[in-house]
């Protein structure tokens, strides 16, 4: 194919995929010969697609390669093309792998100012810059949505350079508000919690003064991760182990952490499949023996309740080799509890601080104490 060939099946393949998305208007010549754009996507709030219900236009580039087909993508892109889409407030960058059968794949990148500010910054001697791009994917109405939300993200990021701020301003600074845009949320379809950590948003703060604008977060585009502490009660057969848990939603992801020792991750759109890790992270001995007593139930009973709802967990012979070794870890643990116990010891021992050499010693210590045992003591003469 030549260079002719290869534009207009590149420019069809988007044209086609957008035309048939409701409310979008893609308009993009073949051989235009405007610098660093190919055209425009024209969003529309009806279906009319009338001027009254026009909400805006993005600017376009379009490019084929010839290539099979692949999960990801990295294109060089024209540094001075770079600075014009920064100028111009942003533009979607879109990449079309051409097979030999002639079959296409888009790919695609929505290059809002903030990110195109760090894409460039070093690099601007650079005649082009490799651009990270991704499948272009997702519902109609996702496509739609996502759109429209670029398209806010760039009226509200104006200016050159831009002012941002980065995340660890937030952390070390005094901002207690920030916001974000999203559209196209339909709480007969999904929940809240998981609409707002599968789309990629733009982070803004609010700033101090009254009649400036919001300012960008300069990491560009992120996820959120939604962590929640849900107090409800953690039982295996009847035993109550803990009064609440742990409830993280990040990106087509819920994740259940019970104690410091369990977290149960499952597909926000598909929980029936589930995966399961066992980690004993409690530094304290009292949440520690907890922890294991925990597990060691949730291995023998192969489930566990949190409320009404029941966690089945799936085992295997290494669930039997934990459950052997666990069993064992616990009764030094419930030993040493009632040695400290039996010594008044109030505080809780900090088992990170704990070297072999201790546990050494709190071993002979229940022996002699708790067990009754002569102990050999070797003495030496100095």
């Amino acid at each position: 194919m030549n260079s002719n060939q290869i534009e207009l099946l590149a420019v069809n393949a988007v044209e086609d995929y957008f035309t048939k998305i409701e409310r979008i208007n893609p308009t993009i010549p073949v051989g235009d010969k405007e610098p660093s754009w190919d055209g425009f996507l024209y969003l529309y709030s009806d279906n009319s697609m009338k001027k009254d219900s026009l909400i805006g236009r993005i600017p376009v580039q379009v490019k084929g390669k010839q290539g099979e087909f692949v999960e990801s993508l990295t294109y060089p892109v024209k540094t001075s093309d770079l600075r014009n889409y920064m100028r111009e407030g942003g533009c979607i960058y879109f990449v079309v792998l051409i097979n030999d059968k002639q079959e296409r794949k888009i790919f695609n990148r929505m290059l809002i100012p903030v990110e195109l500010q760090n894409i460039l910054k070093g690099k601007e001697q650079q005649k082009s810059i490799n651009v990270k791009m991704k499948p272009l994917e997702g519902s109609d109405d996702d496509v739609y949505h996502s759109l429209v939300d670029f398209y806010r993200d760039m009226k509200k990021q104006t200016g050159s350079p831009i002012k941002t701020l980065s995340l660890k301003d937030l952390v070390d600074g005094n901002y207690d508000t920030f916001r974000f845009f999203l559209s196209g949320f339909d709480a007969s379809k999904e929940s809240l919690e998981s609409f707002i950590t599968r789309k990629a948003i733009c982070l803004y703060v609010k700033s101090t003064d009254a009649n400036a604008s919001d300012i960008p977060i300069k990491e560009g585009r992120c996820f959120l991760k939604l962590i929640q502490n849900v107090k409800q009660i953690v039982s295996v057969n009847g035993i109550v182990f803990y009064n609440s848990f742990e409830k993280t939603n990040e990106k087509n992801k819920i994740i259940l952490g019970i104690g410091h020792c369990l977290k149960v991750a499952f597909d926000s759109q598909n929980p029936i499949e589930i995966s399961v890790n066992i980690k004993l992270e409690a530094t304290g001995l009292k949440a520690m023996a907890q922890d294991v007593l925990f597990v060691l139930n949730v291995l023998e009973n192969k489930s566990f309740k949190i409320g009404d709802f029941s966690v089945d967990i799936p085992c295997d012979n290494e669930s039997e080799k934990l459950y052997a070794l666990l069993k064992g870890k616990y009764a030094m643990l419930h030993k040493v509890q009632l040695l400290l116990e039996q010594l008044h010891v109030i505080k809780d021992l900090d088992l990170s601080t704990m070297e072999k050499r201790d546990w050494a010693e709190l071993k002979m210590l229940t022996a002699g104490i708790l067990d009754k045992k002569e102990l050999a003591l070797n003495v030496t003469e100095r």
